[in-house]
């Protein structure tokens, strides 16, 4: 049930009410070689609009990598909260958080093939466009709405890394009405969006997004990005970005890649620069964003420090040639010299 969170879905996606949505999605987990318990990642879609894509099955790619290197990775659909509609993200956070509840289940429960396996002490996020807003939303809730007493909200689990693909910002329920232009925004656009967006504290937080988005004006994620970790607080999480040279929004997505340059659903100058080998292409996209999620959750979840340089260093060299990644990183023991 996300009605209290988001009530007026898009009748042309969606045959659900939203007291009673599905928790559904595509599943891999290590082989029977190997001995877990083993981390949980979670990955979340965002917005598609006028379509009825299987936006979860694009993540397969990353849900095969982290597998084959002892991850247990979900991709969670959430294709009813989408359409020609805004402020949603609170319950695609819930809806996540929800998922977690059922590993926490399946965890517990003697019998379940997943009994004993879901290491529940280390979770992380990782989410696309809307849904990497939404990934960090979670966070918040699972802290500020849990109630033990309550199964619905019995949430406080261990999240400890968040990761934001192309994220939205500010696309929080009650901060836009539904005549909210966001080409053309409103001259109160402060008011629209509210004195508090997310800001993420003691957590690791990793951004990665195209330079050509195509979707997004702007990488709206840098904002996210620049909020987490306050300056004026003492954090205990770390927090990178990478920013793709010529990436596109949609090529983090399999099936959106797929709509993009067959049905030119993307920007058409774009598609051009693809097809002609201008722009970086969907597959070196896609293999620089595992490999750097990869060594970010080995970083964070397991305390594996031999690929952090990969956020500051020198780039692999089976990266693909002359691709050009723009990176920040802030440790969690790092110094302020000044702050202006």
């Amino acid at each position: 049930d996300v009605s209290e969170f988001f009530n007026d879905p898009d009748p042309f996606i969606t045959g659900y009410s939203m007291d009673k949505v599905p928790l559904q999605g595509e599943l891999c987990y290590p082989s029977e070689s190997m001995e877990g318990p083993f981390p949980l990642v979670l990955v979340v879609h965002g917005n598609v609009k006028r379509t009825k894509l299987n936006s979860e099955k694009g993540y397969g790619y990353l849900l095969e990598y982290f597998a084959f290197h002892g991850y247990i990775a979900a991709s969670v659909d959430e294709r009813f909260l989408n359409g020609d509609r805004f402020y949603e993200s609170d319950a695609r956070a819930i809806v996540l958080l929800r998922h977690l509840q059922v590993f926490r289940r399946w965890n517990s429960t003697e019998g379940n093939s997943f009994y004993n396996k879901v290491d529940m002490n280390r979770i992380a996020l990782i989410g696309h466009s809307r849904g990497g807003e939404a990934v960090s939303i979670a966070p918040i809730f699972n802290k500020d709405l849990h109630n033990v007493a309550d199964t619905l909200f019995n949430f406080n689990f261990n999240i400890q890394s968040i990761i934001a693909i192309a994220p939205t910002d500010r696309f929080i329920s009650g901060r836009y009405t539904s005549t909210f232009n966001f080409r053309n925004p409103d001259p109160n656009w402060d008011a629209l969006y509210g004195s508090d967006p997310v800001v993420l504290r003691n957590i690791n937080y990793f951004l990665i997004a195209g330079s050509a988005d195509g979707d997004l004006d702007e990488v709206m994620g840098q904002n996210a990005f620049n909020r987490a970790h306050p300056v004026t607080e003492t954090q205990t999480g770390i927090k990178a970005s990478a920013i793709l040279h010529k990436g596109n929004h949609k090529f983090f997505n399999t099936i959106w890649t797929d709509e993009c340059l067959e049905q030119f659903r993307c920007d058409n100058s774009y598609v051009f620069d693809v097809l002609s080998g201008e722009a970086l292409q969907p597959e070196e996209q896609r293999y620089i964003t595992k490999y750097m999620m990869l060594e970010f959750l080995k970083l964070t979840l397991e305390n594996d420090q031999t690929g952090r340089n990969i956020f500051f260093g020198d780039l692999p060299g089976h990266f693909p040639n002359n691709v050009v990644v723009a990176r920040t990183f802030q440790s969690s023991n790092r110094i302020y010299v000044n702050h202006y």
